[in-house]
């Protein structure tokens, strides 16, 4: 049931993205919108897999994934990728414990979320 409301949100998400409210009371194409998912499965053993939207192609877009305090684990160029993305990634050979992942866009983060690899 969560499964296929999330489906219904994320469909729902991508119709609207071009008549969002633009923050000014406006209506209107919304160009800086980027969405970052929560990782799934989480917690996870093996892989976990990163979903993202990016309106448009950005060569220097990123997903960096850090530990808890802050270290840089991997950085993952999205080469220029736009629109509704996954990226599998293997955490088998991880330790245990939280993981951030953070979307680069444009030169800055844009959403920062977490995910948990338990084994």
């Amino acid at each position: 049931m969560a499964r296929k409301i999330s489906s219904l949100l994320f469909l729902y998400l991508i119709t609207c993205l071009p008549v969002l409210r633009a923050g000014n009371g406006t209506t209107g194409p919304v160009d800086e919108v980027v969405i970052l998912f929560p990782g799934a499965p989480s917690p996870t053993s093996d892989k976990c897999l990163i979903r993202f939207y990016l309106p448009e192609s950005d060569p220097n877009s990123s997903i960096r994934i850090l530990s808890k305090d802050s270290t840089l684990i991997k950085e993952i160029n999205l080469n220029g990728e736009f629109g509704v993305n996954s990226l599998p990634i293997n955490v088998s050979d991880w330790n245990a414990g939280i993981y951030l992942y953070q979307l680069f866009y444009k030169g800055e983060a844009k959403k920062t979320l977490s995910f948990e690899v338990k084994h």
